[in-house]
């Protein structure tokens, strides 16, 4: 469960997107300068965001990338999913692996942690995060 520039990069992204686009699509050189990510690495991080279904691509000389959905329906879940696949790998909770007592308790352990950030990312939305940065709540945290 460790999580990289890749995911903090996405984050970024998304939500620079839902502040910039206004109805209209945000070029990726756009959001590579406001939030400081290399363009080639943006470039990644926005494809698998599109194969995530979290964004979508508007081409021609005015394209750029949308949201998918609304802010509101845009979760953090979702998109740490689409960068990194399952927020605790796969192979800890598979239950074959665990040949005694204790495997089994520790596959439990791993299920319950999954159970409990998925709960809790996929009940944030970017329109939650907005909300926040609009009344410039520094004490904003994700409490898991």
């Amino acid at each position: 469960m460790t999580y990289t520039a890749k995911e903090d990069y996405g984050l970024r992204a998304v939500l620079d997107i839902a502040i910039y686009s206004k109805g209209e699509p945000v070029q990726a050189n756009e959001i590579a300068s406001r939030q400081n990510i290399p363009d080639q690495f943006l470039e990644q991080v926005i494809a698998q965001l599109r194969r995530g279904e979290v964004v979508r691509s508007i081409r021609g000389k005015s394209g750029g990338y949308l949201l998918n959905r609304s802010p509101e329906l845009t979760y953090i879940g979702q998109i740490l999913r689409s960068l990194s696949g399952s927020l605790v790998p796969e192979s800890l909770m598979d239950s074959q692996r665990a040949t005694t007592i204790e495997g089994q308790a520790v596959v439990g352990i791993w299920r319950d942690v999954d159970y409990q950030l998925r709960s809790h990312l996929d009940g944030v939305s970017i329109a939650d995060i907005l909300a926040r940065i609009d009344g410039n709540d520094a004490s904003f945290m994700m409490h898991i």
